[in-house]
């Protein structure tokens, strides 16, 4: 019985710690990114005459960026569902 109740408490720390590792990441990732999507989108709303190739690369990175946001909010949702129980 109490080895049960120490592994159960071990892995509710692990879980723990997986949570806030995950949380850090989000973190670490979404900063960065809301500049370079909220730069990106700026800069495509303000110079409509923009060159070709500039806009596709720039519609390059917003269409990356946005992937990575919903991935970051995957990663939001995995540990907020964790949290939860």
């Amino acid at each position: 019985m109490k080895n049960c109740q120490l592994n159960e408490q071990d892995e509710a720390t692990k879980l723990k710690d997986i949570v806030d590792l995950v949380n850090l990441v989000q973190h670490q990732i979404n900063n960065p990114l809301a500049v370079v999507l909220g730069n990106v989108q700026f800069i495509l709303l303000k110079n409509r005459d923009i060159d070709p190739v500039l806009l596709d690369r720039l519609q390059v990175i917003e269409k990356a960026a946005l992937k990575i946001a919903e991935v970051n909010k995957r990663l939001s949702d995995v540990s907020s569902t964790i949290n939860n129980k």
